[in-house]
């Protein structure tokens, strides 16, 4: 199974020479392969001849390195598969000597492959219900060089704990080396179908905290445990988040707005949200150990997306709180949250004094004081 391009070398011997002078002059330096004429390269595939044809006419002594010591002349070629259609292919190697003489050898059952494989990705239930059992498949084919079953990669127990949507990605590779993906979006509600709580990590909105704001998709990173990844570098729009494992447990990594030249950025499970300036940088400790876990900087702003680095990191907190439960560095920004009940406050006093100054006026009308 190949794809791209294929190197062949190619030994070449004969035992006679052209003539006297030039048999004796290779002899010397111990080469003895002077009749080979030309050589010819054929390429058959499975129906038709000469889909592709090189030869070289030159004399033996142009296919010879002088610098090679070894008795065997050496004829090499580089060959692109991708001007061939897929299929299978032969290829013949003929040699012929200066007196005639014809020798070949045959490569047979090459199979030319350059097109990527395809596949399908689903998982059921789909949508799934909040702590719903969740099973996905991947099935990948390929129609020349089959599927590579040991480069398939996908999750097939996707969590169902964090209500919105999660697209999860399903990567395989063929026989020939070409490699594709595929992706399927899950999604994840309330039993009654109605909004999305806790999927913020345990706070009261899938944003983590703020009454009304929901993310629109989730890319999963977890895989693999944060710790492993290290460092990744991820492009996220406004809504947009991705998910990571820290310990056993999912954590996220939000945009909730995107101005010219900052944006915020939320970290959660315990939401902590921080306005961050281009350039900038937050380190937030998300397990309350006292410890450093996620480490953000934002790189730039691109085609409505934040450009961010996002690395794990486990370094000790200095003796100075900046807030209840978790620790963060960088401008967090509070929610604006309107007191509750404070308009149905001011109308009952407005309404109370209306029936004092009534009242009021009554008792002196009566008392023919006005």
């Amino acid at each position: 199974n190949h794809s791209g391009t294929i190197n062949f070398n190619f030994t070449l011997r004969d035992n006679v020479g052209n003539n006297s002078a030039q048999a004796n002059s290779l002899a010397a330096l111990g080469k003895d392969h002077t009749g080979v004429a030309s050589v010819n390269i054929t390429i058959f595939n499975a129906s038709a001849r000469s889909d592709f044809n090189e030869s070289n006419t030159e004399t033996a002594t142009t296919l010879i390195s002088a610098t090679n010591t070894t008795t065997a002349g050496y004829f090499n070629l580089t060959i692109d598969t991708s001007q061939f259609s897929d299929g299978i292919y032969n290829i013949t190697i003929i040699v012929n000597d200066t007196n005639g003489n014809t020798n070949s050898t045959n490569f047979t059952n090459l199979r030319f492959d350059n097109t990527a494989p395809t596949g399908t990705y689903s998982c059921s239930p789909n949508p799934a219900n909040n702590g719903d059992t969740v099973t996905c498949t991947c099935t990948a084919s390929d129609g020349t060089s089959n599927i590579n079953d040991s480069q398939t990669s996908f999750v097939s127990n996707p969590s169902s704990t964090s209500n919105g949507n999660t697209t999860l990605t399903c990567s395989f590779e063929d026989n020939a080396g070409n490699s594709g993906s595929t992706t399927v979006e899950l999604e994840v509600k309330n039993p009654s179908g109605g909004g999305s709580s806790s999927s913020g990590g345990g706070s009261s909105s899938s944003g983590g905290g703020s009454t009304g704001f929901s993310y629109t998709s989730t890319i999963s990173l977890e895989n693999e445990d944060f710790e492993d990844l290290g460092t990744i570098n991820q492009m996220l729009k406004v809504r947009q988040r991705v998910s990571l494992k820290i310990a056993g447990e999912t954590h996220y990594v939000g945009v909730r707005e995107l101005m010219t030249t900052s944006a915020k950025i939320e970290i959660f499970s315990d939401p902590v949200i921080v306005s961050l300036d281009i350039g900038e940088e937050a380190k937030v400790d998300i397990d309350d150990d006292d410890l450093y876990d996620v480490y953000v900087v934002l790189n730039g702003i691109t085609n409505g997306k934040a450009d961010l680095t996002i690395t794990y990191i486990q370094e000790e907190i200095p003796q100075v709180e900046t807030g209840e439960g978790v620790e963060t560095t960088g401008e967090i920004v509070e929610e604006e949250e309107e007191p509750e009940g404070s308009n149905k406050m001011l109308i009952g006093l407005v309404v109370v004094i209306v029936i004092a100054l009534a009242l009021v006026f009554w008792i002196l009308k009566k008392r023919k004081i006005i």
